[in-house]
């Protein structure tokens, strides 16, 4: 993998990590694998620019559709289980 990135990069293809995991889990990849530039995060609720290390877009549900949304899964799935970052 390092070598087709390094390969893309100097193809002078741009890498943009994508990903539904959050910046925190991002930064320390990025980094590994020396990456810069924007990062797509938490499935693209998030975009991160690796160089400055701030994020600059974030779209996330607002609480009340967040508890529709939840009441509606409980609702239909009493034994589902949810986990949010």
């Amino acid at each position: 993998m390092r070598a087709a990135l390094a390969a893309a990069r100097a193809g002078g293809l741009p890498v943009v990590l994508a990903t539904a995991r959050p910046v925190r889990v991002v930064r320390p990849l990025a980094a590994d694998l020396g990456l810069g530039g924007h990062a797509i995060c938490l499935g693209g609720a998030q975009r991160f620019d690796l160089d400055a290390d701030a994020l600059v877009g974030e779209d996330r549900l607002d609480h009340a559709t967040a508890t529709a949304v939840l009441g509606a899964l409980r609702a239909a799935h009493p034994d589902v289980l949810v986990v949010a970052e």
